[in-house]
């Protein structure tokens, strides 16, 4: 049998557009699962005003974040994440300066000054928490509190603060 170049070379392309296209199924599939599969490693929590999202590092039992109205010790703490769950209807009603303070573990903390200007009735928080060399990181978002809108990391308690916490907790015993 006698094949035509012409028609060789036609054959041959359509044999070549046809993987292409199972290449690209292949791809399409692989793709797929890998989101599916990052999308089981996270851990989302959501409430009206809070989101908190973090990877498979983190250990959400091990997380608080609150807000603090105050110095010294007149203060009110407005607790919006503990014990493994979004504190509902406990958010600062009026406007003003307070403290966000976010604790992981008992060596790891973080906390910055937020000055709300107007009542922060409609305020959305996001929290997004990850684990990198070792390091845990956040990335915050606010509506209202243009200060939050960062990425930080999650630093240890010095010295000094951790004999004071110590201290604190013996005398308690």
């Amino acid at each position: 049998m006698h094949f035509y170049p012409a028609t060789f070379h036609i054959q041959q392309r359509w044999q070549q557009a046809d993987q292409i296209k199972k290449m690209k199924l292949l791809i399409w599939t692989l793709l797929l699962f890998t989101n599916i599969l990052i999308a089981q490693t996270q851990t989302e929590f959501k409430s009206g005003m809070i989101n908190i999202t973090t990877d498979q590092n983190i250990e959400t039992e091990k997380l608080t974040i609150k807000l603090v109205e105050g110095f010294g010790w007149n203060i009110i703490l407005y607790d919006l994440f503990r014990e493994n769950k979004i504190v509902k209807n406990n958010f600062p009603k009026e406007k003003g300066i307070y403290t966000l303070v976010i604790n992981y573990s008992e060596n790891l903390v973080y906390s910055e000054l937020v000055l709300y200007k107007t009542e922060p009735k409609n305020e959305h928080l996001e929290f997004d928490f990850y684990k990198e060399n070792n390091r845990i990181f956040c990335r915050i978002k606010s509506d209202y509190a243009t200060e939050l809108n960062k990425e930080i990391v999650m630093n240890e308690l010095d010295s000094e603060m951790k004999k004071l916490l110590e201290s604190i907790n013996v005398e308690k015993n």
